[in-house]
């Protein structure tokens, strides 16, 4: 569902004066796209992975521990708002199935993110999983920019129970 905020550049094509009984030269809008939901949640992965980069680079024992914490916890909101986002958008249709796959997502992360923590030093696994969550979420925001930003239309199905 996209958000219906779009932005808008005005660009003068003549001379400003009388025109045609106008007082100024026709105005022309240029390309505006609505933000939409897929794109707002890579954002925020984009930003809660380098926040975790950022903050296990920080963590070398010397760093503000304040800074540290604010970056940690600051990017894991950042990271479950664009882990439930990447999640509703595994599944079409129903809300309900979308919403549970998305809960389900965060669950599954965090399961690993603490299994992870048990095997490893804290700040390498914040580290890498935190640049390779801002990676993906790059990939996924050049990639919908590059033209995959428009919707996807429905294929009819050609199979033995299509309708």
């Amino acid at each position: 569902m996209p958000l219906l905020a779009p932005v808008t550049t005005a660009v003068r094509t003549g001379a400003v004066g009388e025109a045609d009984g106008w007082l100024m030269a026709p105005i022309v809008v240029a390309h505006s796209s609505a933000v939409t939901l897929a794109a707002l949640a890579r954002v925020a992965g984009l930003l809660g992975g380098l926040c975790w980069v950022v903050g296990a680079v920080l963590d070398d024992g010397n760093g503000p521990e304040s800074v540290i914490n604010a970056l940690h916890y600051g990017g894991l909101a950042l990271l479950v708002i664009a882990l439930l986002g990447i999640g509703g958008g595994l599944v079409s249709g129903l809300a309900a199935l979308r919403v549970l796959v998305a809960i389900c997502l965060v669950a599954l992360a965090w399961a690993v993110l603490s299994f992870l923590h048990q095997q490893y030093a804290d700040r390498t696994v914040d580290g890498i999983l935190g640049g390779l969550m801002a990676a993906y979420c790059l990939a996924g925001l050049v990639a919908r920019r590059g033209g995959g930003d428009e919707p996807e239309q429905r294929r009819r199905s050609h199979g033995s129970h299509a309708a």
